[in-house]
């Protein structure tokens, strides 16, 4: 027969080695946010060290000091940080803390359940009579205790990991403020909790107390709604930031169509000159023919220098087979020249595909603006058409690596202005409309270190 002195100590193990498996959860939570694998395995080893340092004899104490534990448990977080490239701070801490609020949470639900499941055995004559009976409840309620709880935590961290879309963009002081403003008022109520067990558990032992602790169904609502408010917080953000997104991308879709009526519109004014130009052309020949009899030939030389200036300023200076592209491509060549970078193409607008010139104008735009903004000393375009694939080759100088997001393949910033980065994903979705794709790469050539934007379109 088991010792009943034994049961109490088991139990102690069954639930520390509860939270020690935790730290698997931990690693597997945090994960999908760093760019360095190590850094999560790290951070969650860290957790189960300290968790089995303050909760496993003989090293079950506090020192004396009630908050040093919850201190240390900024390890992980610091952990997370070093490892993970020193980037993105606040995300970690909003990550970790989330952790170990939903830990708390999950841990009190099933308690108060274990509270209300004891109370209801015993209404039971077998459970108050058989020990064989009573221990064989015991140990089922802990196996469903100790899986019930990873469970919910787990299945709780997938679910935001799943409507926490991009899990590497910049955390800004004032998001993580909105996000934790919830745990606030948690952290606040936890050490209510735990003294009121404290002075029950002490209140039985001096003899003060004759029963149990008993089932609290506010103290049940609580967690619940404690555990179900963080969660719909943290949810409602991610949709309200989605949806300022889609506003902001809308607008620069607006945007673009503005620049395009713009491109048309200086299209339209150099066909209107050109017009006129070869409206003219009769008399232009007819002063020539004059000046030939007259045998003015230094006034026929000055007459067609003049003549060759007029033709060039109604005609963009690049030629790509489309007069759209003509613009965007002369336009940025100034841009270009003013900003003393070198600009050299070799672009053709695709001939044998149907391709759509505002969808080109799409990519252009807002790969030659990422250029004239980024680059240094030089940039080069060119393209090339095969079959039903034609590719665009962007490159430009940069003065030093960037890191690169891999769970979208696209460069990674620290920028946290409103719109910094729809241009690379405005051409990603632009190709991938033609069933295409971006390939983004840094490579250390006779230049230098280059950035290179491949953008692939299948039509």
């Amino acid at each position: 027969m088991l010792d009943p002195d034994l049961i109490p100590v088991i139990h102690e193990y069954v639930i520390n080695t509860k939270l020690v498996a935790m730290a698997l959860i931990y690693g597997r939570w945090l994960s999908p946010f760093v760019w360095e694998k190590r850094a999560a395995t790290a951070a969650a080893v860290a957790y189960a060290v300290l968790t089995a340092a303050f909760n496993f004899p003989p090293f079950d104490t506090t020192f004396g000091l009630p908050l040093l534990p919850k201190l240390l448990y900024m390890i992980p977080v610091i952990v997370l940080y070093r490892i993970d490239g020193k980037r993105n701070p606040l995300q970690k801490i909003f990550l970790c803390s989330v952790f170990m609020i939903l830990r708390w949470l999950v841990i009190e639900i099933f308690s108060e359940l274990g509270f209300f499941e004891r109370d209801l055995i015993f209404e039971f004559e077998l459970f108050r009579s058989n020990i064989p009976a009573i221990l064989a409840e015991m140990a089922v309620w802990w196996v469903i205790d100790f899986f019930g709880t990873l469970l919910l935590l787990h299945y709780s961290l997938v679910f935001l990991q799943r409507i926490y879309r991009k899990k590497n963009e910049e955390l800004s002081g004032r998001e993580l403020t909105m996000l934790l403003a919830p745990v606030s008022l948690i952290i606040a109520v936890k050490p209510i909790i735990r003294d009121y067990y404290v002075l029950w558990m002490d209140g039985i032992e001096n003899g003060s107390i004759q029963e149990n602790i008993p089932g609290d169904f506010v103290k049940l609502l609580y967690c619940i709604l404690s555990y179900a408010v963080l969660l719909v917080v943290i949810s409602f953000y991610e949709q309200i930031k989605e949806s300022r997104e889609e506003e902001h991308a809308r607008a620069m879709i607006g945007q673009q169509v503005t620049e395009m009526e713009s491109h048309i519109r200086r299209v339209e004014s150099l066909y209107d000159e050109m017009r006129s130009f070869r409206h003219d052309m009769g008399n232009h020949l007819t002063v020539l023919t004059g000046l030939l009899d007259q045998e003015d030939h230094k006034e026929v030389v000055s007459y067609i220098e003049n003549l060759t200036g007029s033709l060039q300023t109604v005609q963009p200076t690049v030629k790509t087979g489309n007069a759209v592209t003509d613009v965007i491509l002369s336009e940025y060549a100034e841009r270009f020249e003013k900003a003393g970078l070198d600009f050299q193409y070799s672009f053709r607008f695709p001939q044998g595909l149907s391709v759509d010139a505002f969808d080109v104008s799409v990519i252009l735009n807002n790969a030659l603006q990422n250029a004239l903004e980024n680059g240094e000393r030089f940039v080069r375009l060119s393209s090339s058409e095969k079959g039903k694939v034609y590719l665009l080759d962007i490159r430009n100088g940069i003065g030093e690596r960037f890191e690169v997001d891999p769970g979208t393949g696209i460069p990674a910033t620290t920028k946290t202005e409103e719109g910094h980065g729809y241009g690379i994903r405005n051409i990603q979705n632009v190709a991938r409309r033609y069933k295409g794709d971006i390939d983004i790469r840094q490579e250390e050539g006779d230049e230098g270190l280059i950035y290179v934007l491949i953008v692939m379109l299948v039509a």
